[in-house]
């Protein structure tokens, strides 16, 4: 009976707030709502299904009528878009020509259902990091959690990729047998060489996830799961790279990138330091202003805190750490050491999750790191409640010190042997 109540109330609070979600997309509408585009100084609105829209629909809709979907003149000369499409490697491409195949409505309800199936996705894996088999109620509260905070929110809202990224970074982490190395008497994962390699091919699809990743995975000798990752990622790209060099040629496309990276870094979200940014180098660009060049600042935070990583990830392999831990030294690097929006710390939600209710003895750093995270994700969606959305630089920095505590902590705690973090709590 206690089970079953469980279970309702989970149910009940996933779909008030699933429900909250849907009403915000449905009642904006999927296209933007007003006349003036941005790159004609008009005021404008993204709209809902916004990112959708900009990163998918139209882009997969150029690339099959013949324009290059990285020419960002081009691009809004031509479609009703808000937003261009960064530099995600040419596979992208083909899930938005899927879509652009279908009236937008159409595409955009099916996106909806997708993400939909990606929470309840990145939901079970969050909780399958703790446990070996997930009960219905904890995967449906994770996902309601997940929904409620402010990566959640904005991936649904906005109609991002996000969740497909991150399920498929953690399922490369999982699957190449990084995740299996570990100790685990209750959540070990079995290691799945193919698997591994096509998440990490999608996850290289994004840079900012598979780059790092990729980093990590070779720190762990990974090396089947990294050749395969690279030459499926590479097989996918191709078709997409010879249509792209028909249509445009290579002086054209290599013009037109260059464009688009330039637009990208001098964007107000996507610079160094933006509102949005929750990684370490704009962590620190907000706290030391013009001290450090841009360019050696990001390269310096890269660097630092990969190695960061590969030592602490090291260091559980030959201990036998639980897989949570290293998981979420992964998951905290791969966040802090490249340009990351708000909305991927959604990439957190499976180790976090792994060290909330797995059974493991954690540093009061750890923990410290753990809480701060967590209480830092719905902060933004109660500031915009709340009509105080100037306090979102804030909160960002807040949330990028706490990742970067986490991290820390675990590079703190993963040094000695005798680290309570690796003794399993008692039952």
């Amino acid at each position: 009976m206690r089970t079953q109540l469980v279970r309702a109330g989970a149910l009940a609070l996933l779909l008030v707030v699933l429900a909250l979600s849907v009403s915000l997309v449905v009642r904006d509408g999927h296209v933007p709502r007003a006349v003036g585009l941005p790159h004609t100084g008009t005021v404008y609105d993204n709209g809902s299904l916004g990112d959708m829209r900009d990163t998918l629909y139209y882009p997969g809709r150029a690339l099959l009528s013949g324009h290059d979907p990285y020419d960002v003149p081009g691009t809004w000369a031509r479609y009703p878009t808000t937003n261009w499409l960064p530099l995600y490697t040419p596979d992208h491409l083909l899930l938005g020509a899927a879509l652009s195949l279908m009236p937008f409505p159409v595409a955009g309800a099916v996106w909806t259902l997708v993400n939909v199936g990606l929470l309840f996705g990145l939901a079970w894996l969050a909780v399958r990091s703790a446990v070996r088999r997930p009960e219905p109620a904890a995967v449906l509260l994770v996902a309601a959690v997940v929904l409620a905070s402010r990566p959640g929110r904005d991936t649904f809202v906005s109609g991002q990729t996000t969740l497909v990224y991150c399920a498929a970074t953690w399922l490369a982490w999982a699957w190449s047998g990084a995740w299996s190395g570990a100790r685990s008497a209750t959540t070990g994962v079995q290691t799945r060489p193919w698997p591994a390699a096509i998440a990490l091919a999608i996850a290289l699809t994004k840079p900012p996830f598979g780059l790092p990743l990729l980093v990590l995975l070779m720190a762990q000798r990974q090396w089947r799961t990294v050749v395969r990752g690279l030459g499926l990622c590479a097989a996918a790209s191709l078709p997409v790279v010879i249509v792209l060099l028909a249509s445009a040629g290579p002086a054209r496309l290599l013009g037109d990138l260059r464009t688009n990276l330039a637009i990208t870094r001098s964007s107000v979200p996507d610079r160094l330091g933006g509102v949005r940014r929750v990684d370490a180098a704009s962590l620190l660009a907000r706290l030391l202003p013009d001290v450090v060049p841009a360019t050696a600042l990001e390269l310096g935070t890269a660097v630092s805190v990969l190695v960061l990583a590969v030592f602490a990830l090291e260091r559980a392999r030959r201990l036998g750490a639980p897989p949570a831990v290293p998981a979420a030294v992964a998951a905290a690097a791969v966040v802090l050491a490249v340009p990351h929006q708000s909305y991927d710390l959604l990439l957190l939600a499976a180790p976090l999750c792994g060290l909330a209710v797995g059974r493991v003895r954690l540093p009061v750093a750890v923990t410290a790191g753990l809480v701060l995270v967590i209480a830092a994700l719905p902060a933004g969606v109660l500031l915009r409640l709340v009509g105080r959305p100037d306090d979102l630089p804030a909160v960002t920095s807040v949330t990028s010190a706490a990742v970067l505590l986490l991290l820390l902590a675990g590079v703190t705690a993963l040094r000695r042997p005798t680290s309570e973090v690796l003794r399993p709590a008692p039952v």
